[in-house]
């Protein structure tokens, strides 16, 4: 369901150096992001979701940069399954977070 990026992926358009027209590159990256926001998905269901087991324990992936079907890539939006005294791993964050539990 969920196309998963590799890090190594570029942003959908070759780099560039200083040699080229910078400003046509971003009007290259603009039309390629607005194309990937209007495809990708506006509506994401939790019961559609996979679970995932990882070091943090159960989670679902609703927004993460490496999802390639969403229409945002900028925000991680996740549900994370704790059982009853049971509890996560450490998470640090930075301002501009939100922890909802």
């Amino acid at each position: 369901m969920n196309k998963i990026r590799s890090t190594e992926e570029s942003v959908g358009v070759p780099y560039a150096d200083r040699a080229e027209n910078l400003l046509e590159w971003l009007y290259q990256l603009r039309d390629r992001q607005r194309q990937h926001q209007r495809q990708g998905a506006w509506l994401i269901k939790g019961r559609d979701l996979p679970w995932e087991n990882n070091r943090q324990g159960k989670m679902k992936w609703f927004l993460h940069p490496a999802l390639d079907n969403t229409s945002i890539r900028s925000m991680i939006v996740f549900e994370q399954e704790i059982p009853p005294g049971g509890r996560n791993g450490a998470q640090k964050t930075r301002e501009g977070s939100v922890l909802y539990i």
